[in-house]
This record gives structure tokens, C-alpha cells and sequence, in this order.
């Protein structure tokens, strides 16, 4: 299980990456917003079953919600501008 939520990660991962490299924040943006939902689901699915978890399951629900703040946050902060603006680096 853990080898495929890596790979879930990953996966939405570097979407998101080469969307951001090729300046595309809206699409960056619904790459994000992707694996908030999946990190959302898992986080909420961990604290349904937190009872029957080692410590309560606080260390995977830490995780989680920390990995969901993350995503969300990179989401709203992308600006959503047409993929054919100008990303040369001003000096």
C-alpha cells in the first residue's frame, strides 16, 4: 500500500512540476488540487481508522494533514495566467 501512494504521489508530483516549469498554472493548479483530494481522502480515511493504529495513528494524521496544507496552499497561490505568457526571468 505504501508503494502505491508513493507512486500516487509521484505521479501528481511531477505533473504538477512540469506543469509549473512550463508555466501553466492552471493546470499546475488542478495537479494540486488533485493530490489534495487524495491526501484529503487519506487523512480523513486514517482518522476513521486512527483506533486501530499504533499511537493512535497522530504520526500518519500528522503527515497527512501537513502533505493536504501543502498541496492546497500551492494551489491557491498560483495565479492561473494564460499558458503563453512570458516566463523568461526578469533582472
Amino acid at each position: 500500500m505504501i508503494r502505491s501512494q508513493a507512486a500516487r504521489d509521484l505521479g501528481l508530483g511531477v505533473g504538477a512540476l512540469w506543469a509549473l516549469a512550463h508555466g501553466r498554472d492552471d493546470e499546475a493548479r488542478r495537479w494540486m488540487t488533485a493530490h489534495a483530494v487524495a491526501d484529503g481522502v487519506d487523512t480523513a480515511v486514517t482518522l476513521a481508522a486512527r483506533k486501530h493504529l499504533p499511537n493512535d495513528g497522530r504520526t500518519a494524521l500528522a503527515i497527512g494533514g501537513a502533505s493536504t496544507a501543502v498541496a492546497l496552499l500551492g494551489a491557491t497561490r498560483l495565479r492561473g495566467e494564460p499558458a503563453d505568457r512570458d516566463v523568461t526571468p526578469t533582472r
